[in-house]
This record gives C-alpha cells, structure tokens and sequence, in this order.
C-alpha cells in the first residue's frame, strides 16, 4: 500500500537502504508516486479522495515534492496483511445432488447438483446449480459414475 510504512516506522528499510537493496526510500517513493500521478488524475478530471492533497508550490524544483497528502491508514493496512481484511472470508461449499440422468446410450451420466456457498458469518454468499459429467465404470447396466 502506497509503497509501505513511513520510513519512521519501516522496520527493514534502513538496513535495505544501507545494502543497497532499496535505493529509494518508502516516503520517497510515495512522494515521487503521489507528485506524477496528482497532474494526471486532474488532467483526466479525476478527483482523489485526500482532503489534504495541495500543491505546495515552496517544494516544487527543491527535490521535496510538490503535493503534500495525507498519510496512509496504516492500521487498515496491517489489518488486512494479518489477515483481517474484507477478502478474508472463510467460505464452505455444500453440494447436494439434485439430479441423476444416467444417459443410457453414452459413456457418461450427469449429475446436476445443488451448490450452496456460505462464509464465516453463515450467510449465503453464492447459490447456484452445478452440473458435472462422470464416466460410467464398471460392468454394462451398472451405474458406478452416480453417487449412492
């Protein structure tokens, strides 16, 4: 997010910096990224969401940017990389069969199921039919592709 934790709080980025792994730090990087992207989201008429995104015309042409902005929500951040974010969901799938038609004259049945799929909170998130096609094994007349 936006290049990672301020370089205050960056616990790698001082060592990455002196091996030369990172030749650029954190905040200099957001700066840069924050200084190219501002002129061409208003030169397509997009509005970012900082209320305290403003020029800052003593910066420009002294190498410390032009914009200043907010800083990140670095709680929301950690929150998600620890895995409490909104794509966190613990989702379960129940299948239940709906459906056999053996298909006599092929080499295959099809079993048409019912997929219900719910999260953590037990709200169905996805309800919808699956059909499947299950080679038929075993002697002729015997069904072995259907399940029991």
């Amino acid at each position: 997010m936006m290049f990672g934790p301020s370089d205050a709080d960056s616990v790698h980025s001082a060592q990455s910096m002196a091996w030369k792994i990172k030749i650029d730090s954190n905040d200099s990087l957001r700066q840069k990224f924050v200084d190219q992207t501002v002129p061409q989201a208003e030169y397509l008429g997009l509005t970012i969401p900082d209320e305290q995104l403003a020029s800052n015309e003593d910066n420009f042409g002294e190498g410390l940017g032009g914009y200043d902005f907010s800083e990140p929500d670095w709680t929301e951040c950690f929150a998600v990389i620890s895995g409490d974010g909104p794509c966190n969901d613990v989702l379960q799938v129940t299948l239940v069969c709906k459906q056999i038609n053996p298909r006599k004259t092929d080499d295959y049945g099809e079993v048409r199921w019912d997929c219900c799929v719910t999260n953590q909170d037990a709200p169905v998130v996805a309800q919808y039919d699956v059909l499947t096609l299950v080679a038929k094994t075993g002697e002729a007349g015997q069904d072995a592709g259907s399940p029991s």
